[in-house]
């Protein structure tokens, strides 16, 4: 728990301290220091209460990605390759998360179905973790 608690609280550092807006170049703890504390501490209890993979999986699936084919037929999601196939590469294709199959699925610019990848990283394990990476090789 001290891991994930460490891991949350560094991308909060960056999401509102280091990256600046668009329109004014100013971080979003410079425009609104408010965003500093919600007012309210973290419980578990609420956590175990209101969390719900259902949901979260719902939400996923509002989004859409477009993803570049490479070379090798493959695109990354979550840092994970996925097979498309070679006749695809160069092209811009479409992924998205379906949350009745639990699978990521591709589609070419038009929308039409090419593939089906399951998507083992969108569990209650995955997302504690928040570590959809592969493990990197160490640098000699």
């Amino acid at each position: 728990m001290a891991e994930l608690q460490r891991r949350l609280d560094e991308a909060d550092v960056i999401q509102r301290e280091r990256y600046p807006t668009p329109s004014t170049g100013k971080s979003r703890v410079e425009l609104f220091p408010e965003l500093n504390h919600s007012g309210r501490s973290y419980t578990l209890s609420w956590e175990e209460r209101t969390w719900s993979l259902t949901r979260v999986e719902v939400h996923l699936a509002e989004y859409v990605a477009i993803r570049r084919v490479s070379a090798s037929g493959h695109v990354t999601v979550y840092d994970h390759g996925r097979y498309v196939g070679k006749q695809y590469q160069g092209q811009d294709i479409q992924v998205q998360y379906d949350p009745d199959a639990h699978e990521w699925l591709i589609s070419d610019a038009q929308g039409r179905a090419i593939r089906h990848h399951p998507a083992p990283e969108i569990s209650q394990a995955g997302i504690d973790k928040l570590n959809f990476r592969k493990p990197r090789k160490a640098k000699r």
